[in-house]
């Protein structure tokens, strides 16, 4: 079989339908959401944008796994983690909650991280 597979659901299994109850299709989900970056004076981005933001953002949040994959339609959180990016400061506040103050009973020795440039 291919990457996707086709499943046939019934009416009361989807979440997101149009107006007659079947689903929505994605030219018309694209249209909605460029429709609605524009509204918003955003520039426009794919809408598989929006997994990988939503996953990131609730993994900032410090959410529970289980609420993340809820929330992300998924039935595990390998999946949440493979669209989850975490960034510079996130990981520095999470290291910082993570280790205790470091010294040396004379001074305090403070951590940082140090970015790379090319």
């Amino acid at each position: 079989m291919g990457a996707h597979q086709t499943t046939r659901h019934r009416p009361r299994d989807l979440i997101f339908t149009n107006s007659r109850g079947n689903p929505v299709r994605s030219s018309t989900e694209r249209y909605n959401w460029n429709k609605a970056l524009k509204a918003a004076s955003l520039p426009p981005v794919a809408i598989h944008s929006a997994r990988h933001w939503t996953a990131s953002m609730t993994a900032r949040a410090n959410m529970p796994d289980d609420a993340r994959t809820a929330i992300m339609g998924h039935t595990s959180i390998t999946m949440t983690n493979h669209y989850t990016h975490r960034d510079t400061a996130s990981l520095a506040a999470l290291l910082d909650q993570a280790i205790p103050d470091l010294h040396d009973d004379t001074e305090i020795i403070e951590a940082e991280i140090i970015e790379e440039t090319a």
